[in-house]
């Protein structure tokens, strides 16, 4: 039983199955004059109209074909904007905007249609943030950030 738990205790100390494990050196550890970290947003606003497919569903691809051909959106911070949703699927697809991967708060829930067909949205104006987007019918496979920023 000792034994089986110095195996467990040695596992979980940092051992790896390629050689044991190596503190940082001097020269990688955190210096007294630290850079900001800094994170660059997945995508920046480029104008008020935002444009967005969703894709053909491959033959055979029904539950697990559908997919957005952006997985990132961006639009300007406290100006109304338009989404251009272009449906090339037979399925039917949306756009709407939650404020969080749980999609507990909608911020625009777009209208529902059957493709082929295209749609514009008109979204009105959102505060800053890190937001999120999926189509109602297929949450977890058509999903993405939608970034609002200055």
């Amino acid at each position: 039983m000792l034994v089986t738990l110095g195996c467990v205790g040695a596992a979980c100390g940092g051992a790896t199955n390629r050689g044991a494990f190596v503190p940082p050196s001097p020269s990688t550890a955190a210096s007294s004059n630290p850079s900001p970290v800094t994170t660059a947003p997945p995508c920046t606003p480029a104008g008020t109209t935002l444009r967005i497919s969703a894709n053909v569903t491959p033959p055979g691809g029904q539950f697990g074909g559908q997919s957005y051909d952006k997985d990132c959106l961006a639009a300007p911070a406290d100006i109304a904007f338009k989404i251009e949703f272009d449906n090339k699927d037979s399925e039917k697809h949306n756009v709407s905007i939650y404020t969080n991967i749980g999609a507990s708060t909608a911020l625009f829930k777009g209208k529902i249609i059957s493709g082929p067909e295209k749609i514009t949205y008109n979204v009105n104006a959102l505060p800053p943030g890190t937001y999120y987007f999926h189509c109602d019918v297929h949450p977890n496979h058509m999903n993405g950030t939608f970034v609002v920023s200055e």
